[in-house]
């Protein structure tokens, strides 16, 4: 072997090519190496071990050590004891396991079981000792958690759980005794009608517990579980996750965060979500919401402007740099000046990201996108997103309710304006080519960031003339179907462009091809 591949750095970029594949092609290659070359055992070893998705590959570790067949094919354990020297081996490489109730795929053995089988053989604890990420989902008892917690661990997610009056908080409790010095704590959990009272107290002073925490994704029951987060001041990334069925009516400027950077939330209401906004006292530099609405009533786009207005009424709202808003629920079948609903905004100067997914219809004109551009200047995402769109199955359908007023002159505007821009998602009218025919369509202006934007839910009527202003101000343009779904719901990107934008893909491949020759 070359001595080159003993190099740390070469064989952190080898090892990192290998992960980039499937994870059952990668696991089979690290296994492979560990098998082949001694002097890259141990590393492939650490690789291969260190993220389980189950504890069987461990457990297996003791069957196949310990388990004998005699001549009557009746298994037996060995009465000295379990030899659990492979176990070993291989247990303090884990440090990260993301355990479901059942591992799926061929094989549905449940992780209770696999933990049974530590308890029946007395193994040691904690049983994996370097542990430091651990996700326990799909309702897994809290009390199966002990054998796998450990002074080292740093990430615990504890998703889905039912919360009991009696066994919760006093195993919660324990779990700060056992795991110091974690910084990131995900606790979302289903809670019975009663108990909202004692859970909410008590679970403010198990979280605030944590004095290092700087990433909490969390369930909130009442406004006090969200006020007294305030006292977790490492926190850079809140997650919210609001299930209520009343709105929550936080005071104004009653939440403080030093340290934030990011505020997730998902809101019950449009109240929740405005009241949430209302209480920031500084703004972080990234926002993103999801409002499912559901009890969404005579609500319209106009709605959500209101939600925007602590925003520009925040005093450090130039510390806004990313705001998304995902509103998937069908508020009106009407369409609204998008411009008017996102003046708000244009306090926010720094603003780079900007994506806003909803059912009601944005209509802008290139005046719009103009005075878009200006107020935001570093822009580098932009993403005006219907729904409406995406639930159409017939283009023909969607044409005939969707009527963009942007032209390719608006975005050569947008283009002009942030130089920075890298990505956007615009229904572009390029049916209306004006002044656009000529050899330099752009006018001199060219972005060379932009490479997967998304605009084939535009008209278009003429795809050699569309094919060639999009070759001119976008040179490095590898798609017009946008890099798969920014959002959560990836069935809206279909594989098929709609007609006329298939032409203008394919005379762009033909172009650039010929251009290369």
């Amino acid at each position: 072997m070359h001595h080159a591949l003993l190099v740390p750095d070469i064989l952190d970029h080898i090892f990192a090519f290998i992960k980039a594949d499937s994870q059952q092609i990668s696991r089979r290659t690290f296994a492979a190496l560990a098998r082949t070359c001694s002097a890259l055992s141990d590393a492939s070893l650490d690789a291969l071990w260190s993220e389980l998705r189950s504890l069987y590959p461990l457990v297996s570790c003791i069957y196949d050590t310990n388990m004998k067949l005699d001549n009557e094919d009746t298994s037996e354990i060995n009465d000295s004891g379990p030899d659990l020297t492979v176990f070993r081996k291989y247990a303090y490489r884990v440090h990260k396991v993301e355990l479901s109730g059942y591992e799926g795929g061929w094989r549905a053995t449940a992780v209770p079981d696999d933990l049974g089988v530590f308890h029946v053989l007395r193994i040691p604890t904690p049983l994996l000792p370097n542990l430091t990420h651990l996700a326990w989902t799909d309702e897994l008892s809290l009390a199966l958690l002990w054998p796998l917690l450990n002074p080292r661990l740093l990430s615990l997610r504890i998703s889905s759980f039912q919360w009991n009056p009696k066994s919760t908080p006093l195993l919660l409790s324990k779990i700060r005794g056992l795991c110091p010095e974690l910084n990131t704590l995900g606790l979302l959990f289903y809670l019975s009608e009663g108990y909202e009272a004692i859970a909410e107290s008590f679970l403010s002073r198990v979280i605030c517990s944590w004095k290092k925490l700087e990433v909490l994704d969390y369930s909130p029951v009442g406004c006090e579980c969200i006020l007294n987060l305030s006292a977790l001041s490492c926190l850079r990334i809140l997650r919210l996750r609001v299930d209520n069925i009343s709105d929550l009516n936080l005071p104004t400027n009653s939440l403080s965060f030093p340290s934030l950077h990011t505020l997730q939330f998902q809101a019950n209401s449009l109240a929740t979500a405005n009241s949430i906004l209302q209480a920031m006292r500084t703004l972080p530099k990234s926002i993103d919401i999801f409002l499912p609405v559901y009890r969404s009533g005579d609500v319209g786009v106009d709605t959500v402007e209101p939600i925007l207005q602590p925003i520009s009424q925040n005093v450090s709202c130039s510390n806004l740099e990313e705001f998304r808003l995902n509103v998937p629920a069908f508020l009106s079948s009407g369409a609204i000046n998008g411009s008017h609903v996102l003046r708000p905004l244009f306090l926010c100067c720094n603003l780079r990201v900007l994506r806003i997914m909803m059912t009601p219809l944005f209509l802008l004109v290139d005046d719009d996108l103009r005075a878009m551009a200006s107020a935001w200047p570093l822009l580098e995402e932009l993403e005006l997103f219907d729904y409406a769109t995406a639930s159409f199955q017939d283009y023909n359908m969607v044409r005939s309710t969707r009527t963009p007023e942007i032209t390719f002159h608006g975005l050569i505007s947008l283009l002009e304006l942030c130089p920075n821009l890298r990505f956007f998602n615009l229904a572009i009218d390029a049916t209306k080519l004006d002044g656009l025919r000529d050899d330099k369509p752009g006018g001199g202006v060219c972005n060379r960031l932009v490479k997967y934007p998304r605009l084939v839910d535009s008209h278009i009527s003429d795809p050699e003339a569309v094919a060639r202003i999009l070759l001119d101000i976008l040179p490095e343009l590898e798609t017009i179907w946008g890099e798969g779904s920014p959002g959560p719901f990836t069935a809206m990107y279909s594989s098929t462009l709609p007609q006329g934008w298939d032409d203008v893909h394919k005379k762009m491949l033909d172009s650039k091809a010929a251009q290369r020759l």
